[in-house]
């Protein structure tokens, strides 16, 4: 039996289009490409929310040579006092991005009613710990 005849029918179409996986082991270039291929793929099927607006901006990290990407999603109908949410994504240090949880922020910030501040923090192997846990600080330090 492969795989595909292991998934249940009501989920399989949503499993079309995905890319397939290839022998991508412990590379983490390799294993960054494909997550970011899936999620592209993913990304395309879920319409973009129309009441979310979405800001792209860049903050100073620990020393002045590092800037952190942020990605901002706030409800139109903005209110007085509105909560905010300081949102890290998984993967462990060492994969996912801005675009990794999009959707799952926007949603957030329509459902809650509160802003959502997504943190592009460096990753591992690259940029060794504290730099990952560092960005996050100084994103929570600039909300």
């Amino acid at each position: 039996m492969n795989i595909e005849q292991r998934i249940h029918t009501e989920i399989k179409a949503h499993f079309l289009g995905l890319p397939e996986v290839e022998d991508i082991s412990r590379d983490c270039t390799a294993i960054r490409k494909y997550m970011a291929a899936v999620t592209a793929v993913a990304n395309a099927k879920i319409p973009k929310n129309e009441q979310v607006a979405v800001e792209d901006r860049m903050i100073p990290g620990i020393d002045s040579s590092v800037q952190i990407p942020l990605r901002i999603y706030s409800p139109k109908s903005k209110f007085d006092d509105m909560p905010g949410l300081l949102w890290f994504h998984g993967g462990g240090f060492i994969l996912g991005d801005l675009e990794t949880d999009d959707h799952w922020c926007a949603s957030i910030a329509h459902e809650v009613q509160c802003t959502v501040v997504s943190v592009d923090y460096r990753l591992a192997p690259e940029h060794p710990f504290p730099a990952g846990t560092g960005d996050c600080y100084c994103a929570l330090l600039w909300m």
